[in-house]
C-alpha cells in the first residue's frame, strides 16, 4: 500500500536511500560501508544490504543498535524507527 501511494505522488522508491548512500560512510564507518549499503528506507524501516552471511551476523549482534541511533539522528526517528539487514540481492550469485 506504502509503495503505491509514493508511487502515485512521483516519489521514487530508493529516494530516501539515495540520499542515505550520500552520508553512508559517514554513519557506519569505511570498513562497515565497505560492506554494507542502504537499500530502502520506506515506512520507517531502513533496509541495509549486506555483502555476505558473516556480516549480516556481525551487523544484527554487535551493530544493530548503535547504527539505528545514528540513522534516527541523521533520517529524524519517523524515517528510521527500525533497521533490518539482509544479503544483497545484487550480488553475482
Amino acid at each position: 500500500m506504502i509503495a503505491r501511494v509514493i508511487g502515485r505522488l512521483g516519489v521514487p522508491e530508493n529516494a530516501g536511500a539515495d540520499e542515505l548512500a550520500e552520508v553512508w560512510p559517514e554513519i557506519v564507518g569505511p570498513v562497515v560501508a565497505a560492506h554494507a549499503r542502504p537499500g530502502r528506507v520506506a515506512g520507517g524501516e531502513v533496509l541495509v544490504f549486506v555483502d555476505s552471511s558473516v556480516w549480516l551476523f556481525e551487523l544484527k549482534r554487535a551493530w544493530h543498535a548503535k547504527i539505528l541511533e545514528r540513522l534516527k539522528h541523521r533520517l529524524g526517528p519517523e524515517r528510521a524507527r527500525s533497521l533490518r539487514f539482509a544479503i544483497d540481492p545484487g550480488l553475482p550469485a
